[in-house]
């Protein structure tokens, strides 16, 4: 499993004990010996329809809309819960048929997603170091510049032109999740090539 796969758990474990079918997205490698991992859902309640970061909502989100074909729903990666496996135990469910592989993000919106949880308030400080280990490990061609005051506050990822990979698109802006507006925009690819439209989240 990479940053940003999408998987769907037949016997997802909520924090309140409850146990139900979710579709979810894996943050980090799992070379640190656990995976983080947050749930996904098309329900509005109250979340904002704004694209990328929204960490100011009632319910923290990453919003990404259908027109992205990653999801076959609008869908709302939720950053108020954060959830760990251990290696171990989500390979063996991998291999028991209880979780199955249904594609990924796609780079950008990725790199963009694992950002804006990472500055979360929910997100545990063993956890945030986790995900920007991530970015660093796995997104060497961009580096984030501090917002040194600019108006609107902003968080711009910069491509490094040597290692920065011909294919992807390792720059566009991010209004910063700290910013009053607690908005974060992305432009990704109009179809990611390994976005594989997976179910529909609940």
């Amino acid at each position: 499993m990479n940053p940003g796969s999408i998987v769907e758990d037949l016997e997802f474990k909520f924090h309140d004990g409850a146990t139900g079918k979710k579709i979810l997205v894996i943050l980090n490698d799992g070379t640190c010996g656990f995976y983080i991992v947050v749930k996904t859902t098309s329900q509005t309640d109250l979340r904002s329809t704004s694209p990328g970061c929204n960490l100011k909502d009632p319910y923290p989100n990453f919003f990404v809309p259908r027109k992205y074909k990653i999801f076959r729903k609008q869908t709302w990666i939720c950053l108020n819960e954060f959830y760990e496996f251990t290696a171990t135990v989500l390979v063996q469910r991998k291999f028991d048929g209880k979780v199955t592989y249904m594609g990924d993000l796609g780079e950008p919106v990725t790199k963009a997603l694992i950002g804006c949880a990472a500055e979360a308030d929910d997100i545990s400080l063993a956890h945030e170091k986790q995900l920007r280990d991530t970015i660093a490990a796995h997104f060497p061609w961009g580096h984030i510049v501090p917002n040194c005051g600019k108006s609107p506050s902003q968080v711009r990822i910069s491509p490094d032109k040597n290692t920065a990979p011909q294919s992807s698109t390792p720059e566009f802006n991010l209004s910063h999740p700290r910013a009053k507006s607690g908005q974060a925009t992305f432009t990704p690819p109009a179809c990611a090539p390994s976005a594989v439209c997976p179910g529909e989240s609940v």
